[in-house]
This record gives C-alpha cells, sequence and structure tokens, in this order.
C-alpha cells in the first residue's frame, strides 16, 4: 500500500527565495520521506515526535535559518534510519520522491491497474515505461533499506530444532492456547493464524521423528488456528480484517475511509468486503495456502474445500499494481494446482505472473518502484517466483522464470555484501529453495542463506527461550543441515 501523505509545507515564491541554498520543494521531500517511515514503524510516538520537528522546520522556515533547518531534517533523518541528507540508508540508494512525483506515482498506478485488468501486454509495458521515465535513476531502488546480520555459521541439526520447538511450545504455551480455541480473537489477522498454522504443519514431520509426544500439542494448534480462519472466510472466499482503527496507523486510517464510504463495510468489528487497493489477496493467498496444506497433512476435506473456495476468488480477482499483493495469489494458485492437478490453477498463476508481476521487474532485478523494491517484498515476489517454478514443467516459460529468479537472487546478494544476510520471515524458505530450483551459480547463496539460518535459531534462544522467528521460517534450516 502507499499511503498519501497530506502536504507537509505550504510553499509560497517568497520562502522559496529566502532558501535557495535549500529549496522548499527539497525540504518537503525529506520531511515527507521521514515522516513516512515513521508511519511505517507503526510507533504513534515516533510520529509524535517526528510532527513536532517538523513545525520546528516550519518555523526555521520563515526566520530564513539554513543551519537550522538542516540540523533538524538530519535529527527526523537520524531518527528512522536515514544517513544524512536522506538520499542513503546504512551506505546504500534510497528512492526519495517529491509531493509531485508521488502525485504522478499514483496516478500512474491507477493506469497500470487499468491495464493490467486488459490483460493486454503492450498497454501494460506502456504504463511501465512511463513510470520508468518519472523515476528515472530510481527504478528498482527501494525507499528503505535494512542493516543485514553477518554471524559466525552455527549449523542446527534436524534434531537440535525439533527440540527447539519443543521448549518454544512450552515457552509460549499461554499464547498458543488461545490459537487452539478455533474462534478468531478480537485484532488478530486471518494471516497470523495461517502463519501458525503453515510454520506448524511444516514442522509436524521433524516432530514426528524427533519429538513425537509434541504431536498431539501441534495437531491442536493447527485445528484452532484452520478453525478460526474458516470462521473468518466469508461467502466469496476472501477473508474478514479486523478493525485496527487506534491500532494500526496506516491501516487504521484506510479502514476509517472505507467505513466513511459505507458503515455495512464494518460488522461486529470485522471489514468484510474486500480492501480497494488489492490488499485482501494477502489474507487469501496465506489462509488460502494453510488451509490447504493443513488440510492436506490432517486430511480434514472442510479445510481443502476453504482453501479452494480462496483459490476461487483469488483466480477471478483482478491484478493491481501493487505488485506484492498479485504474488500472493500466484503462490495461492499454485498451491491449488499442486493439490488437484486442476489446469485451470496453473493457467491462472501464469496469468498473473505474466500480467501483474513480470512486467515490473526492473533491470536491476528489483521490482520498478520503490515499495515494491523493498527487500521483504522482494522475498515475497521470489517465494512465488519458486511456487510457479515447482509446478512449471521444462519449456520456455520455465527458461524465461528460472532467469527472473536469478536476477532477484543477484540483487539480494548484493545487497547482502553491503549490509549483511538479509533478515526476513522469508529468506531461509525462498533462498533454500532457490538452491535447488533455479540453478544460481552464485558462491555468495549458500553462506548468506546458513548465516541467515543461523539468525533464525539464535534469535529464538537469545534472552530465554521465545517464538521470536515465524514458525515457518524456524522450520526451514532443516532443510539446509539434514
Amino acid at each position: 500500500m502507499r499511503s498519501s501523505i497530506c502536504l507537509l509545507l505550504l510553499c509560497s515564491g517568497s520562502l522559496i527565495r529566502a532558501q535557495e541554498p535549500l529549496p522548499v520543494e527539497q525540504i518537503d521531500a525529506r520531511l515527507r520521506q521521514a515522516m513516512s517511515l515513521a508511519r511505517e514503524t507503526n510507533k504513534t510516538f515516533l510520529v509524535e515526535e517526528l510532527l513536532s520537528t517538523r513545525d520546528a522546520v516550519t518555523r526555521a522556515i520563515e526566520r530564513k535559518d539554513a543551519a537550522l533547518i538542516e540540523r533538524l531534517l538530519r535529527d527526523m533523518e537520524k531518527e528512522v534510519g536515514l544517513d544524512s541528507g536522506g538520499k542513503t540508508m546504512a551506505g546504500l540508494p534510497v528512492a526519495r520522491m517529491t509531493y509531485q512525483e508521488l502525485k504522478q506515482l499514483g496516478e500512474l498506478d491507477k493506469k497500470l491497474t487499468e491495464a493490467m485488468r486488459t490483460g493486454k501486454s503492450a498497454e501494460i509495458q506502456a504504463v511501465v515505461e512511463e513510470t520508468k521515465k518519472l523515476l528515472g535513476d530510481r527504478v528498482g531502488v527501494p525507499d528503505i533499506r535494512r542493516k543485514g546480520e553477518n554471524p559466525k555459521i552455527i549449523p542446527i541439526k534436524p534434531a537440535d530444532l525439533a527440540d527447539l520447538f519443543g521448549r518454544i511450545l512450552d515457552a509460549e504455551q499461554a499464547k498458543l492456547k488461545h490459537f487452539q480455541t478455533g474462534k478468531p480473537l478480537p485484532g488478530t489477522m486471518a494471516r497470523d493464524y495461517a502463519n501458525i498454522a503453515e510454520g506448524c504443519a511444516a514442522f509436524r514431520l521433524l516432530m514426528e521423528k524427533h519429538q513425537p509426544k509434541r504431536v498431539e500439542t501441534i495437531d491442536k494448534i493447527i485445528t484452532g488456528c484452520c478453525e478460526s480462519m474458516v470462521a473468518l472466510q466469508t461467502e466469496e472466499g476472501f477473508f474478514k480484517f479486523p478493525d485496527l482503527r487506534g491500532k494500526h496507523i496506516r491501516l487504521g486510517e484506510m479502514i476509517e475511509q472505507m467505513v466513511e464510504q459505507s458503515i455495512a463495510n464494518l460488522e461486529e468489528g470485522w471489514v468484510i468486503v474486500p480492501f480497494p487497493d488489492g490488499g485482501s489477496q494477502f489474507d487469501a493467498g496465506e489462509c488460502g495456502v494453510a488451509l490447504l496444506r493443513a488440510g492436506a497433512i490432517l486430511k480434514n476435506p472442510a479445510w481443502t474445500k476453504a482453501g479452494l473456495k480462496a483459490a476461487e476468488w483469488a483466480k477471478d480477482y483482478p491484478p493491481v499494481a501493487n505488485f506484492n499483493y498479485n504474488a500472493f495469489s500466484v503462490r495461492l494458485l499454485a498451491e491449488a494446482y499442486r493439490q488437484t492437478k486442476e489446469a485451470k490453477y496453473l493457467e491462472a498463476a501464469w496469468a498473473r505472473w505474466k500480467f501483474g508481476l513480470a512486467p515490473g521487474q526492473s533491470e536491476r532485478g528489483r521490482w520498478i518502484d520503490p515499495h515494491n523494491a523493498r527487500t521483504v517484498y522482494h522475498f515475497i515476489i521470489l517465494r512465488a517466483a519458486n511456487d510457479l517454478l515447482e509446478i512449471t514443467p521444462p519449456g520456455d516459460d520455465r527458461t524465461t522464470l528460472k532467469k527472473a529468479v536469478q536476477r532477484m537472487v543477484t540483487s539480494i546478494l548484493d545487497e547482502a555484501d553491503k549490509l549483511g544476510a538479509p533478515i526476513t520471515s522469508y529468506t531461509v524458505q525462498e533462498l533454500g529453495r532457490v538452491e535447488s530450483l533455479a540453478d544460481v551459480s552464485d558462491s555468495r547463496l549458500h553462506d548468506r542463506l546458513a548465516q541467515a539460518a543461523t539468525v533464525a535459531h539464535l534469535k529464538c534462544i537469545q534472552n530465554g527461550v521465545k517464538a521470536a522467528t515465524p514458525f515457518p521460517e524456524l522450520a526451514a534450516p532443516a532443510n539446509i543441515w539434514k
């Protein structure tokens, strides 16, 4: 989601002349960038602190105090992790955009969504080229960077990983009991149930072998999460979303706008219509996959039916300009094909990739716009590509897709050379699959994968045993050190 932020400064001609060494447009762009990153943290205190600093900048402009303006801007940038000047984070470039450029990008997003819905490649490509022209040298450059990790690699044996997961189940027993009830908790997103269910399903085979007494508990958690997802699924196939107003800055604002449009969009604390920006593909994809996998493992046809219902909704839902949302549908449709072997799901997965994802990949390997070029969204798209690779037979489509994946991985590894192994909710899972799927002949790949796997399990034992890594990501090292 790209949230528009109201104009931070009113730019009169007299102010521009007074600040010629640092134009108001540039000040505004730096303020907007810092405020956007602060909002991403969902930390109200940080947003309020930066709002106060923004007001101080406005007063400094009125006094024509260029030195104070620069100091205040740098203080804001430091608070959100930007290097001084706001052009880099951790020494690597980030994309910064002016108010007018953001407006233009928003209009291009609308055009791109409309072009995607026509299914005409030429129209899609024309809008992509317009976007590239607007962005210039910022094509494929993210608007945020995060430091990675460079730990000493510590292999963890599958038996030790199973033991760690068992200890996490004990340590988090009180929290996990809530997920066993089968009743959705207010304020809990459907995707949270999906993440836990999918992670427990990933661990189940490992626990059967090394910790068999834990399997009953794992099955109870999977069952509770799946029943909660089924309860949250709408008749159409997508999933209700909790009312997060007052709890989440960005999502709360979007929900408020939906309620202003119609109070009927909200029912008993849940949003019951799809998000207008295509974001409901997120929960549909995560929940659909979790239900399908859990249904297959625990042989529960009701969950399988619910998963396929989500896949049918995703199949018919049109692609949107926010590329990573489309990736969730690719993943779900690929899983539906994997389990049913029905051609309609494979065809739909490939159509979503060809019209909703592939056109946006830049020469850098990242997706063209600053939002989707972020490493976390890059991994979400890589996950969808890996799912598609796993179900696609040899041929031109598979060859083209492998090349796209290779460019994606090169981009990840190039960034890791500067920042360390990226730590996301998907790093170990997806780099691990790349090793076996994409023929990436890059000597850096395995070491970065092993470093990320090391961090995944170390985070769970530092300062006491806890669930500090998402369960699916924590399970993934079992495939590296077998």
